[in-house]
């Protein structure tokens, strides 16, 4: 069995379709296409995808969920007092995959402070981006996760900006821990959130970016406390531990014999 996420996917992104690297990729798809008894992929789009490239996937590839763990986000988020700047809490690498120059600018003018937890190649230019706008900015490099809890638990929504995505962890776990959420209209996010159910969702460019924040910001707490909610009950509902491992259980049982999860 093969699992995890698609490589060629963001290859493609980061080098083009005729690129080495996305040809490599895509050599590698085929090669687990032909060998695996069985293949997953977090998401429905990268299974459409996948099967599309390597057609000798035929049936044996699925969906397998990122999961969470429900008890390493509790207590759950409590939206904190909004005395000062609007807190936008960020988590993830620092690369253009991410879009956070465009976040950052976005920001600009705006009565908010931006919390990077992460770190990657583009922190520099971050920084001067930062100080050209005029933008609160504060990086707080790698952390823990229980250390990145408690720098979320002091922001009032999570953002995830990306150009692209598999299925994004980071998302998930924001949910997990019941914070509002914005993200961008893409194959991957757009699948997790849906506008104004369980969080918001904009386009990846600057006007619609800040567009959504100060949508986020003038919304009053108990309306970002139910978003909250929302988020956290559906990511349990799909992306929970014992859920995941229940799927995962049954591929095993079905490729291997009879019988199912929990008996």
């Amino acid at each position: 069995i093969r699992e995890g996420d698609s490589v060629y996917e963001s290859e493609q992104e980061k080098w083009r379709a005729d690129s080495r690297q996305a040809k490599v990729a895509q050599s590698d798809e085929e090669r687990m296409a032909l060998e695996a008894d069985w293949l997953t992929l977090p998401s429905e789009h990268l299974v459409a995808e996948f099967s599309r490239r390597n057609p000798a996937a035929g049936q044996k590839i699925s969906t397998l969920p990122n999961y969470v763990v429900e008890r390493a986000w509790n207590p759950v988020f409590n939206s904190p007092p909004r005395d000062g700047s609007f807190k936008i809490g960020y988590l993830g690498k620092f690369t253009e995959q991410k879009n956070l120059v465009t976040l950052i600018e976005a920001c600009a003018g705006l009565n908010v402070e931006l919390h990077l937890i992460g770190s990657g190649p583009l922190e520099d230019e971050l920084n001067v981006t930062a100080k050209r706008t005029d933008v609160c900015v504060s990086f707080h490099g790698r952390l823990h996760q229980h250390r990145a809890r408690e720098v979320l638990r002091r922001c009032h929504c999570f953002i995830l900006p990306s150009n692209y995505e598999g299925q994004p962890k980071a998302l998930i776990e924001a949910m997990a821990f019941g914070m509002p959420v914005i993200g961008t209209n893409i194959k991957g996010i757009a699948e997790i959130i849906e506008d104004n159910k369980t969080g918001v969702v904009v386009e990846k460019n600057r006007t619609s970016i800040r567009s959504g924040i100060k949508r986020v910001v003038e919304t009053p707490t108990k309306e970002l406390e139910r978003l909250g909610q929302n988020a956290r009950s559906y990511v349990i509902k799909r992306h929970g531990l014992k859920q995941v491992a229940e799927q995962d259980f049954n591929i095993l049982l079905r490729l291997g014999g009879a019988g199912s999860f929990g008996a």
